[in-house]
């Protein structure tokens, strides 16, 4: 059994350049839609994990297994930002487990407890957060996590956040932010 390990990270805005990636890869991203209570349009090849809106700004998360080294994000429609994280050694046939999404509006973001579908240690906890400002300290990772990614593309900022290693556990973590308080 291989342990799983980080690759790396891109963004843009309604699509990303992968890093440089191997075929059984897991692509997990995270689109943000800034300015509507509507989801970007997740590309077709695909899974969807969550989606929601809140006080205008929209979110999808998503996941891939790469076919092959030249796997593509692909254009997700509507996003004002697509963060990107790329990992290796995951389960090919259930790479994602248990999903929890929050939203808000305020200087705090929070990252919602989950269920481990398994409790041995060895599944990594991965945090997307968003936030319709620009003047938060978005990239200030939950404790219990590091943060791999923090773009800010126009006026909304992202961030992605894992766990650097198996856990058994994870319980509801809160970040106070700063900045403007508005939708996350």
């Amino acid at each position: 059994i291989m342990a799983i390990s980080f690759i790396g990270s891109a963004s843009g805005t309604d699509t990303a350049t992968p890093p440089t990636h191997q075929a059984g890869d897991l692509f997990i991203a995270h689109g943000f839609r800034d300015g509507s209570n509507s989801t970007p349009t997740v590309p077709g090849d695909w899974t969807t994990i969550e989606t929601n809106t809140t006080n205008s700004a929209g979110s999808a998360v998503a996941y891939k297994l790469a076919a092959s080294s030249s796997e593509t994000v692909g254009t997700w429609t509507d996003a004002t930002e697509i963060t990107l994280l790329v990992y290796r050694g995951v389960n090919q046939t259930n790479p994602v487990g248990d999903s929890a999404n929050a939203t808000g509006s305020s200087t705090t973001v929070s990252y919602p407890a989950l269920s481990m579908v398994v409790t041995d240690g060895t599944s990594w906890v991965i945090g997307f957060g968003a936030h319709r400002s620009i003047d938060t300290s978005l990239g200030t990772a939950p404790t219990g996590m590091t943060n791999r990614i923090n773009p800010q593309e126009g006026a909304d900022e992202t961030a992605g956040h894992d766990t650097i290693g198996g856990v058994s556990s994870w319980s509801n973590q809160d970040v106070s932010v700063g900045g403007t308080s508005s939708g996350w």
